[in-house]
């Protein structure tokens, strides 16, 4: 018979088993066999030997003052994102003569002077006349004007100085939309509780014409506003007092006179999503922990 076998006749008994104490390998064999019938309950009971005083530590609440008993106190900078803004030492004052102070929106123009219609040039009306495209960009001007600056419209949420501007066929359809979480990139209103600063928002941005089809003429606008809040709640920094959209809206205007709404999309680049109306605008400081949403 070739080779050998490791059983030494009926029974479980290997070579190993019957290693006796002279032999090299009968304690090292011995010991690994002890472990492989016992590791499993010398394991549990080291387990509770070590996680037991931890346990009754946490239970009675004594585990951070055993932890933390030697770590110094630390302040957290006014600097680091999502801090609660009551953190002691964290919060700065609103400066309500000059909220955008240290800012970039600082350097913005003021409201109404930061919506300017471009020039058309002659080039340019060779299907709809420039007479017409310059008219057509002063309408959508003005719509714009109303829907992100009119304190009626901010202040008092009255969407009718907008909707009047607007073509009379469209204006059901876009008290729906005022209606739901999409109305801010509409028009822009304050939302319920919030109160702005008394100085303009600051706005940057523009528009553009295009006329390829008689009779219709088609005004690109994307602008940023920036606006200031009267808040009392504590600041981390002055951002938190501003509520920050870019409105990037189509309109289109047939006939020389009717302005509709083609396409409309906003994104707030900071503000708060606590509030229950998704379309109004507040400040971060308003958000749950100060921390702004993208939306």
């Amino acid at each position: 018979m070739n080779g050998s076998d490791e059983r030494l006749g009926p029974g479980e008994d290997t070579w190993e088993d019957r290693l006796g104490p002279d032999d090299e390998k009968w304690f090292r064999t011995r010991v690994e066999r002890w472990f492989a019938r016992h590791g499993k309950l010398v394991g549990a009971l080291a387990v509770l030997v070590v996680l037991g005083p931890v346990v009754a530590l946490w239970r009675t609440g004594r585990l951070d003052d055993v932890l933390f008993d030697d770590v110094p106190a630390v302040t957290v900078p006014a600097s680091v994102f999502g801090a609660p803004p009551d953190v002691e030492g964290a919060t700065v004052p609103l400066n309500r003569e000059r909220p955008f102070a240290g800012m970039p929106e600082d350097g913005w123009a003021d409201g109404e002077a930061g919506i300017v219609a471009p020039v058309v040039e002659d080039w340019q009306g060779r299907v709809v006349p420039v007479e017409q495209q310059v008219a057509a960009l002063e309408s959508v001007r003005r719509v714009v004007v109303a829907a992100r600056l009119d304190p009626r419209v901010l202040r008092d949420g009255d969407v009718e100085p907008v909707l009047a501007m607007l073509a009379p066929g469209q204006r059901a359809d876009l008290r729906a939309r005022l209606a739901s979480a999409d109305g801010g990139s509409v028009l822009t209103r304050v939302a319920d509780g919030e109160r702005l600063l008394g100085v303009p928002p600051k706005v940057s941005g523009s528009m553009r014409v295009s006329a390829t089809e008689p009779g219709s003429v088609v005004v690109h606008t994307s602008f940023t506003f920036a606006y200031a809040f009267d808040t009392d709640r504590p600041l981390r920094n002055p951002a938190d007092a501003v509520a920050k959209a870019i409105h990037q809206v189509r309109y289109v205007v047939v006939g020389g006179e009717a302005v509709y709404v083609d396409e409309a999309h906003s994104t707030y680049v900071t503000g708060s999503c606590g509030d229950a109306d998704r379309s109004r605008i507040a400040p971060p400081a308003s958000a749950p922990y100060g921390v702004p949403c993208l939306r």
